[in-house]
C-alpha cells in the first residue's frame, strides 16, 4: 500500500490527512446549541404523527443525538442516563410509550442549557 492509499485501495490526498491531523478535542466537540438543534429535528418527526410509523427516522435522528451526546467533554451521570433512554427506545411498542419517552428525554437535555430570557 503506497502512502496516501487507504487499506480499501481508495486514495486519500496529504491536505485531508493534515486536517485530520490537525483536529483537537475542541473540534470534535458538539455544542448546546448543536444537541439543541437536534433535539428539535426529533421533535419535528414525532409532531409529524405516528413514531412508530416513522421509527427509522427518529431511530437515525436519535442515533446522532446520541453521538452528540457522547462528544461532550464531561460525560456524567446526566449523559449516561440520556444515552440509556435513547437505547431503550427500540424496546417500546406503542406510540404512547415512545412519545411518553421522547417527553421525558427532550426535557432532560432541554434542562441541561436553559434558555435566556
Amino acid at each position: 500500500m503506497s502512502s496516501g492509499e487507504t487499506s480499501c485501495g481508495a486514495s486519500v490526498s496529504s491536505e485531508s490527512l493534515e486536517s485530520f491531523a490537525s483536529l483537537n478535542d475542541d473540534d470534535l466537540v458538539t455544542s448546546p446549541i448543536e444537541i439543541l438543534n437536534r433535539v428539535n429535528e426529533v421533535d419535528s418527526i414525532f409532531a409529524m404523527g405516528s413514531p412508530l410509523q416513522n421509527f427509522g427516522l427518529i431511530r437515525d435522528k436519535l442515533h446522532l443525538l446520541k453521538g452528540d451526546l457522547l462528544t461532550l467533554p464531561q460525560i456524567g451521570s446526566k449523559v449516561i442516563g440520556a444515552i440509556g433512554m435513547i437505547n431503550s427506545f427500540r424496546q417500546l411498542d406503542t406510540d404512547q410509550q415512545m412519545s411518553d419517552q421522547w417527553t421525558i428525554l427532550k426535557g432532560m437535555i432541554s434542562s441541561w442549557w436553559p434558555r435566556e430570557s
